[in-house]
C-alpha cells in the first residue's frame, strides 16, 4: 500500500495507543505542523472542541483519512472494487391517501 505524503491540516487516524498522550488507536486529528515527511505534530480535540492532545507522531503511527474518490482512472485487471455505483434513477411514486 502507498502512503501519501502527510500536508498541513489533513486529518488523519492514530494506529496505535499512546497511553501517555491519553490516546487510543481510532482517535482522529489533524496535522498542525509538518516536520519531515516521518514526523509530524497532530492535535486531537474533543466533542467540545476543545484540545485534549497535541503530540509528536511517525508516520507509520498514523492513516491519512480521505474525503473524495482516487482521482487515478479505475484500472481494467478484473479486481474486484469495493466502491458502489448509485446511479439511482428517479422515480414516481403514488400514495394512497
Amino acid at each position: 500500500m502507498r502512503q501519501d505524503p502527510v500536508k498541513l491540516l489533513d486529518v488523519v487516524a492514530l494506529l496505535v495507543d499512546k497511553p501517555e498522550d491519553r490516546l487510543i488507536a481510532g482517535h482522529v486529528g489533524t496535522v498542525v505542523e509538518v516536520f519531515s515527511p516521518d514526523a509530524m505534530e497532530v492535535e486531537f480535540l474533543g466533542p467540545a472542541g476543545h484540545t485534549f492532545a497535541l503530540t509528536e507522531l511517525k508516520r507509520s503511527e498514523i492513516l491519512l483519512l480521505k474525503h473524495e474518490p482516487d482521482p487515478r482512472p479505475a484500472q481494467g485487471n478484473g479486481q474486484r472494487s469495493n466502491s458502489v455505483n448509485l446511479d439511482i434513477a428517479p422515480t414516481s411514486a403514488t400514495v394512497n391517501p
